[in-house]
């Protein structure tokens, strides 16, 4: 058995997207002969930092795990317009390195003289984590493995504040890879990005370690659609990562500042290109448009039910709120099918597979695809259970909607193909990668 320090700032018992790929390596790893120490931050300031509720299911199977946690000395309050448009213009980083730091520093003093630890784990985003991880790497003596579940500099869901702090992102992100012995991606297209844009990077730096759900052998073999002339319920959840453009006169002054890598448009993975499929619809199938509903679960964006109404489809969206992950598969098994969408990478493929694509394979439900070239849509092309849709050709995708008019459909899941991503088997790989990067490290 060895030890393996984790520094994981999302995590059990907060609810957040980013904390959950981390909990189920932390369940599996003592099974495969590796014993976890999980650093995170204080459940008390969790909540407020990443906006989720504690949820004590989440702490399920985490009994043995030695979880420490770390605080910031003085949260940031509310602030008035003037000082936060100060505090991003001089920022430019997420902060999460600087405001934890002091108290990691406690932390690990304490841990050294309780024992010695074999690897260090860091998991990102925040991306103040990496160097989080680095130190802990440094103060211990340990090897370095950086888990990447996104990219970093060039995620862009929302303009850089200023060409200045896409730069310092970059430097960060050039140094964290460099301080690494392994850097984990959770796709292909993810990790071929860091090389590209990267090019003095060791390919052999380089680990693909998916997302994934647990139990792939009790997946239903199809996803089935049935429409009996009832309503039609759509749903789609968690988050968008997107906002929509000001004009450039309603701009702030400062937005002007803003700078732009020009590679990515979000505004594919919101369901914009749903929405326009669904009025075009409705010159095509009135009656089935009229009986379809969207159902959001998750935090409600401000510009969502204005989109909505652009299309004049707000009498036919419900916004749910956040649910509890132990709610999830009722709200998923309601539906009669589930939306899932992808952005667009001009000039390269998307590098997102969403975790949230593993639930609705697992619900039986079709899943409604409105994807772009990459990760997401070449998932769901090799594992089925879904309906593949163009975003930009929204009369074909009302033409392809309108064929399920009526109609019972059932798409095989290909559950020999999901094997590839199940938890049981993804901790696995991390387990060999943390021992022979251990065994690397001992050997010098």
């Amino acid at each position: 058995m060895i030890d393996v320090l984790m520094i994981a700032l999302q995590f059990a018992p907060v609810q957040s997207t980013g904390a959950f790929r981390s909990i189920e390596f932390a369940r599996r790893l003592s099974a495969l002969g590796i014993r976890p120490t999980v650093i995170t931050i204080h459940p008390d300031q969790a909540a407020r930092i990443f906006g989720g509720k504690v949820n004590p299911d989440l702490s399920e199977g985490l009994v043995g795990v030695d979880i420490r946690y770390i605080r910031e000395d003085q949260l940031l309050t509310d602030e008035s317009p003037l000082r936060q448009l100060w505090r991003m213009l001089t920022t430019l980083n997420d902060t999460f390195e600087r405001r934890f730091a002091p108290d990691l520093a406690r932390v690990l003093a304490r841990l050294k003289t309780e024992r010695s630890f074999a690897a260090v784990y860091a998991s990102a985003p925040p991306f103040g984590a990496t160097g989080l991880g680095a130190t802990a790497a440094r103060v211990l003596g340990a090897p370095y493995i950086l888990d990447m579940r996104d990219a970093w500099a060039q995620w862009s869901p929302a303009p850089q504040i200023t060409r200045l702090h896409y730069a310092r992102k970059f430097r960060d992100e050039a140094q964290a890879f460099a301080a690494a012995d392994a850097i984990v991606g959770v796709t292909r297209e993810l990790t071929n990005l860091f090389a590209k844009t990267h090019a003095g990077l060791p390919t052999d730096k380089l680990h693909v370690i998916p997302n994934g759900i647990g139990g792939v052998e009790a997946f239903p073999d199809h996803a089935a659609w049935y429409d009996t002339g009832d309503t039609v319920d759509i749903g789609y959840v968690g988050s968008f990562y997107y906002t929509p453009p000001k004009p450039a006169s309603l701009k702030a002054p400062h937005r002007f500042l803003h700078y732009e890598p020009g590679t990515e448009d979000w505004s594919y993975r919101s369901p914009l290109y749903f929405f326009k499929a669904w009025q075009a619809l409705e010159q095509r199938a009135p009656d089935f448009a009229q009986r379809m509903r969207f159902h959001h679960v998750g935090h409600t964006p401000d510009w969502l039910p204005n989109m909505a109404a652009t299309y004049c489809l707000e009498d036919k969206c419900i916004f749910h709120g956040p649910l509890p992950r132990q709610e999830m598969p009722v709200f998923l098994k309601d539906m009669s099918g589930l939306l899932a969408t992808s952005m667009k990478r001009f000039g390269g493929r998307d590098y997102c597979l969403a975790s949230k694509s593993f639930e609705y394979l697992a619900s039986g439900k079709p899943i409604i695809a409105f994807v772009c070239e990459g990760a997401q849509k070449s998932f769901f092309e090799r594992v089925g259970g879904a309906l593949v849709f163009d975003p930009e050709d929204a009369h074909g995708s009302a033409q392809k909607l309108q064929a399920l008019a009526g109609q019972g459909l059932m798409l095989p899941i290909n559950k020999e193909h999901l094997q590839a991503y199940d938890l049981d088997r993804n901790a696995e790989q991390l387990a060999a990668l943390l021992k022979k990067t251990a065994d690397r490290q001992s050997a010098l």
